[in-house]
């Protein structure tokens, strides 16, 4: 069976060893099986911690406005004694 995503050289490299010894051939497709799943789980990780990153900016950005105006209404407190 040829295998698409690894391409022709693997291909070809698969097929003698398979004739060759069918155990090489078995952990050679393991290791590529592994090799992907790492690349999935790679990107996965990205995505999240690129969600994360843009979640921690907004949150920035939400503080970097609210900030300011409690410091003035606490100001503004201390200016007129607690009243309103």
């Amino acid at each position: 069976m040829l295998r698409e995503f690894t391409g022709l050289e693997n291909q070809l490299l698969g097929r003698v060893i398979q004739t060759e010894k069918q155990e090489m051939e078995l952990e050679r497709t393991n290791l590529v099986s592994g090799i992907m799943a790492n690349r999935r789980r790679m990107q996965e990780l990205e995505r999240n911690l690129l969600y994360k990153l843009t979640t921690v900016q907004v949150i920035q950005k939400l503080l970097n406005s609210v900030l300011p105006i409690s410091r003035f209404s606490a100001f503004n407190s201390r200016l007129t004694g607690g009243q309103l």
